[in-house]
């Protein structure tokens, strides 16, 4: 009875709107499946940040403009292989059910992401000066007991908890980075910043 009734619903939808039908059944429903086979932008950015943080780390306190590119490229190369097969081979993850055909266009697409950033931050480290990186995925939060305490100008006191993607600093100024992929940003001078 219960698929009968779902039948003349469906058959009901399709007399009153034919194309909505098409819309809301037929093309959602072929979305929602194809999707399993698609990478999510979540877990493109989780591959990302974890990629730019193991990255970094072996650098705080330091600058990469004393290796060359293709070292750094190399080495960038090396740890975004890692990332990408710790995360194809975690069985908890989407990214393991992600179509093979559409993992190898999708992995290119990053890396190209990625050297591209390799080339900003080459060229940005030259700029900056003194600034250096110090911290990566700085986790200010109430549960490992690090918020962030600040006082206002007007003597109130704020605490603020969250992750910040990177922290640069040249010993008296901070620039803090908040890394996005989907946005064209031009840097602004350290004066600036």
């Amino acid at each position: 009875r219960q698929r009968q009734m779902c039948i003349e619903t469906g058959l009901e939808a399709y007399a009153a709107c034919p194309f909505r039908f098409l819309a809301e059944k037929v093309w959602l429903a072929q979305a929602a499946e194809e999707a399993d086979d698609l990478l999510q932008p979540r877990d493109a950015g989780d591959i990302l940040h974890q990629t730019l943080k193991s990255f970094v780390e072996p650098y705080l306190g330091s600058k990469i403009i004393g290796e060359t590119m293709a070292d750094l490229t190399e080495e960038l190369e090396a740890v975004f292989e890692d990332v990408c097969t710790a995360a194809r081979n975690d069985g908890g993850s989407t990214v393991a059910s992600v179509n093979e055909d559409i993992w190898q266009v999708e992995k290119q697409r990053l890396w190209r992401m990625l050297v591209r950033w390799l080339r900003f931050e080459y060229a940005d480290q030259q700029r900056w000066g003194g600034f250096r990186p110090q911290a990566v995925e700085w986790n200010f939060s109430s549960k490992n007991g690090k918020p962030l305490y600040l006082t206002l100008s007007d003597g109130s006191d704020v605490s603020l908890i969250g992750r910040v993607d990177r922290i640069d600093s040249d010993g008296e100024h901070a620039f803090i980075t908040d890394y996005k992929s989907c946005l064209l940003y031009t840097s602004p001078s350290p004066r600036d910043a």
